[in-house]
């Protein structure tokens, strides 16, 4: 009787591994189809940083109602881009238009109690913000600071 309460447990086991798998695929095979977007938006140019487990949370002139999400972030010598996993989002921010890169506890009043990285740059006459949750915010925080022109111009 015991033993097939046990076999019952094992094949409920193998099942949720089998899950566990199939999702770790889909999630990796949707992080491919984001590179290669970003790849085909990179035209050639070299990644200088790279963050595949990127999370977005929103834009500053949107309703706090966005869809938030993984994604991949990538700087490059001229530009940031964003390409966001489940649905068609890219930004691309150019470096030239960053204003100013901090970080913040929530955005748009969501929270995940860690540091987020904020940019905020010049777009059409105004300003706009981004929230993204990155793996190495400090290592993110210099290569943006680095990468600004004002940064490599003589004091």
């Amino acid at each position: 009787m015991w033993t097939t309460g046990i076999i019952t447990a094992l094949a409920g086991l193998g099942s949720a591994i089998a899950v566990l798998w199939l999702v770790r695929r889909w999630f990796y095979s949707m992080v491919a189809t984001a590179r290669a977007k970003l790849d085909a938006l990179a035209a050639g140019r070299i990644a200088k940083r790279v963050d595949d487990r990127a999370r977005f949370f929103g834009v500053g002139s949107k309703s706090a109602a966005q869809l938030r999400g993984n994604g991949v972030l990538a700087l490059y010598e001229t530009e940031l881009i964003f390409v966001q996993l489940m649905i068609d989002r890219v930004i691309r921010i150019p470096i030239d238009a960053i204003v100013e890169v901090t970080t913040a506890k929530s955005f748009k009043g969501k929270t995940i109690f860690r540091d987020l990285l904020t940019i905020t740059w010049r777009l059409d006459g105004g300003t706009e913000t981004v929230g993204l949750f990155v793996v190495d915010l400090q290592g993110w925080l210099a290569a943006l600071k680095q990468a600004q022109p004002s940064a490599s111009a003589p004091a």
